[in-house]
């Protein structure tokens, strides 16, 4: 639980803030729930592209942090996000993710 929420004067000011469109926001993978707007991966859209961030938050249900969007792989066969690194191949010094083995089988057939 956040600081905010153990501190009757910090929740208030956070109630205050969020008349304002300022209230900290919760990352739906890291459940971080002191953010600001500009914390948030959607915020950054050079940095994070729009099929990737909806992949993430359609995984975690939910608008990222910056953070987690940066850390999270995605399956190179269905752009789904690719749990870990077990399906992977390589051609040259090229590494490929795949969130399962039938995707990687998909995109070895191509």
């Amino acid at each position: 639980m956040s600081f905010h929420h153990r501190t009757p004067e910090i929740s208030t000011s956070v109630l205050a803030l969020g008349a304002f469109g300022q209230a900290t926001l919760t990352c739906a993978c890291c459940n971080d729930d002191t953010l600001w707007a500009e914390e948030m991966a959607r915020s950054h859209p050079t940095e994070f592209d729009a099929p990737t961030l909806d992949a993430v938050e359609r995984r975690y249900g939910g608008p990222v942090c910056g953070i987690c969007a940066e850390e999270v792989t995605i399956c190179e066969q269905c752009g789904e996000v690719a749990e870990d690194d077990t399906n992977m191949a390589a051609i040259d010094d090229r590494q490929f993710v795949f969130c399962c083995e039938d995707c990687m089988a998909e995109w070895s057939q191509k």
